[in-house]
């Protein structure tokens, strides 16, 4: 599947859609988890390739925020979530009666979940210390009740809402809640030709051809070619590509407000003036290769470069 200028793996769709069509199924004599926790190195398209899938199948997600997972009263968090999970319950039964009256829906979305970015950074361990407080402690086993009982929650009956995690370790999480049954765990590391196809969507210039971008995500992922004896260590994930992109057109940009003056940039661009005049970079091979040795030289991708 692809969805504007961004490239989503079969391998990865198929498991996200999959997750979701059975949790709306049910299917009998199968236990479908409730819960499907996306694991893997940061940077590589979790979070965001999860939100085009959900656009594509006409998914609401309803995101917990981290400051949700988090109160001076013990208790609260869990409310809000049970709450969440209720109000999407409440949806889909809502989407489930419109189709077994009309046999269609005019509603924009047609299935609710809940969605949870970056996990193990609001409820699970630090290092070697556990650091829980009691409301996290509570949120792991509220979600685990609800994993295990997804069609009543504290004595209301509900409607399937399936979940969605992500988080780039899941095995700091609390372990009965990733057992099997509860939650799929899905590790999401992409191939060299995965990889490749989603930087060829940021690049689609022809001035770049498929070896080339190959070559590059070989050369900026060396723990794909050598041994780890050997590795430096230096990995540039799917999100640095989309970053170099972004430096190459703000050289373009910081020019065209050289050109016309500080004065005057605000009043140029309101009038769409730039429309005409901004220029789309010539880009190569070399300029993607320097560009990428620059954002490692200057650090600015300190949270993936090292694992």
């Amino acid at each position: 599947m692809t969805v504007s200028l961004f490239y989503i793996p079969e391998r990865f769709q198929d498991t996200v859609s999959a997750h979701l069509v059975m949790n709306l199924m049910n299917v009998p004599t199968v236990r479908t988890p409730l819960i499907l926790g996306i694991h893997g190195p940061a940077g590589e398209g979790k979070t965001e390739q999860c939100r085009y899938i959900f656009e594509e199948m006409r998914v609401r997600a309803e995101w917990l925020f981290a400051d949700e997972f988090e109160s001076e009263h013990a208790g609260v968090p869990v409310r809000t979530i049970k709450a969440k999970y209720k109000e999407a319950s409440s949806f889909n039964l809502e989407v489930k009666m419109e189709y077994a009256q009309r046999g269609k829906s005019n509603k924009k979305h047609l299935l609710c979940i809940l969605f949870i970015n970056d996990i193990d950074q609001r409820i699970g361990r630090s290092d070697v210390l556990i650091q829980q407080t009691i409301n996290t402690q509570l949120l792991n086993t509220a979600l685990m009740e609800i994993a295990d009982a997804p069609d009543e929650v504290d004595g209301t009956k509900t409607s399937r809402v399936p979940l969605v995690i992500t988080g780039n370790n899941l095995e700091v999480l609390y372990s009965p809640l990733r057992r099997d049954g509860r939650m799929e765990k899905f590790e999401w590391i992409p191939t060299i030709d995965e990889k490749s196809a989603m930087v060829r969507r940021i690049f689609p210039e022809t001035s770049l051809s498929d070896d080339n971008i190959r070559n590059l995500v070989i050369e900026f992922s060396s723990h794909y070619n050598k041994p780890p004896s050997q590795q430096d260590r230096v990995v540039l994930p799917v999100s640095s590509f989309a970053t170099i992109r972004y430096r190459i057109y703000k050289d373009e940009i910081i020019q065209m407000i050289h050109d016309i003056g500080m004065s005057q940039i605000l009043d140029y661009v309101l009038r769409g003036e730039h429309v005409r005049r901004l220029r789309h970079p010539h880009i190569t091979l070399e300029t993607v290769r320097g560009m990428a040795c620059d954002l490692i030289k200057d650090g600015l991708l300190i949270n993936h470069l090292r694992r």
